[in-house]
């Protein structure tokens, strides 16, 4: 159930991605290190906002029909691929690195090349057209876990092979999802200079003296970590998958109207989340939107309040054209996983802790893409 909870909670994200953290938060980020969980997050939210460019009516109206503001899209046949993505070298000693503390040792060896698994310790600044683009030059000595993934492809390639001292111009070019459309499928010259190399050997004493539980060697220390990361991959693609299922649906789905109330309800979710997330940071709504400013704050209140009503619209046409209840087998089956997942007594507990809502949402969605990906085709790539 673990892999099915995840999965939705990704499909809600569809819902909760805001367009407010495409804007303020590249502009303090580096443009070159990334995440895919970043990357997918601000796409999430420029999608989401593209989406309330077309205006639909708001129906002010309690008794509505799913007929006056939904057609449902064909969501039979559709084709998929799930991309598993292999586990490298250097992402195991990456969280070997990060669960233990320990750092690597560098090399004195004039000679000594970098190869995976090390960590690069370099100065880089990024050019396009010959001129610096903004977040793309290194603030201080950076430490590169060469084959992590931390920077976009083919950066980590090219510091392989280089010795300390060496500067190296990279050519590269920005994938064409990348979150800053001004860098988005551009080509660009990364200048590398090589500060230092430094490598974390791995061997039986190492692991006798460091690892936090018993294992007979390196290797089967090794081995043990590469298996929680191919978890973590699997688990990743399988959102991925659930993700794009609710997304062709969503766009393959004409809206025609949108009940107030479900607008209503988006745009106090979105005040909600906004006072929670500036809780955690110790600031207060106001602070907020002084901070991105009030006209942003209503235009991304407004979008991310459409959007909410057209997933809501979505789902609940969904559920009437195929069947699904929350007295079903297959919401009584999820619940239960769920509960036992969570290590939680009963179902009352779960739902005390998280909301019969979103508990609701979750299982519902979860049954929704499940059914439209058993309708079509996965490929596994």
């Amino acid at each position: 159930m673990k892999k099915r909870v995840v999965s939705l909670l990704m499909c809600m994200m569809l819902t909760l991605s805001m367009a407010a953290c495409g804007s303020k938060t590249e502009e303090a980020e580096s443009t070159v290190e990334k995440s895919v969980e970043d990357a997918e997050s601000t796409a999430a939210g420029s999608e989401a906002a593209e989406d309330t460019e077309d205006e639909n009516p708001v129906l002010d109206k309690e008794d509505y029909t799913l007929d006056e503001c939904i057609q449902l899209g064909e969501y039979k046949g559709l084709e998929f691929t799930k991309t598993v993505k292999p586990v490298t070298e250097g992402q195991i000693l990456l969280k070997i690195q990060q669960l233990t503390g320990m750092q690597g040792e560098e090399l004195d060896d004039p000679d000594a090349v970098v190869q995976e698994g090390d960590t690069a310790v370099i100065d880089y600044e990024g050019k396009k057209d010959g001129v610096p683009f903004e977040g793309g030059t290194s603030q201080e000595p950076y430490g590169l876990v060469i084959g992590s993934g931390s920077f976009i492809p083919g950066f980590e390639d090219g510091v392989i092979g280089m010795k300390a001292g060496e500067e190296r111009d990279i050519p590269l070019t920005f994938p064409e999802e990348y979150p800053a459309p001004d860098l988005a499928g551009q080509d660009v010259v990364f200048t590398v200079k090589l500060h230092s190399i430094e490598r974390l050997v791995i061997d039986d004493k190492w692991v006798k003296e460091n690892a936090s539980e018993d294992y007979a060697n390196a290797k089967e220390y090794m081995d043990a970590n590469r298996k929680i990361l191919e978890e973590q991959n699997e688990a990743n693609a399988q959102n991925a998958l659930y993700v794009d299922a609710w997304e062709k649906l969503m766009s393959s789905s004409t809206f025609i109207a949108l009940p107030k109330k479900m607008v209503d309800k988006g745009a106090e979710d979105y005040e909600t989340m906004m006072k929670q997330q500036a809780d955690m940071y110790g600031y207060s709504p106001e602070d907020v939107i002084k901070t991105i400013g009030e006209e942003t704050y209503n235009k991304e209140k407004k979008g991310f309040a459409i959007n909410v009503a057209k997933e809501n619209l979505l789902l609940e046409a969904f559920m009437k054209a195929e069947g699904i209840t929350k007295d079903g087998e297959e919401y009584k089956k999820g619940l239960e996983d769920m509960v036992k997942d969570a290590g939680a007594e009963s179902a009352e507990e779960l739902i005390q802790a998280y909301g019969q809502e979103q508990i609701d949402e979750i299982l519902l969605k979860t049954i929704v893409v499940e059914r439209v990906i058993s309708y079509g085709t996965v490929t596994e790539a």
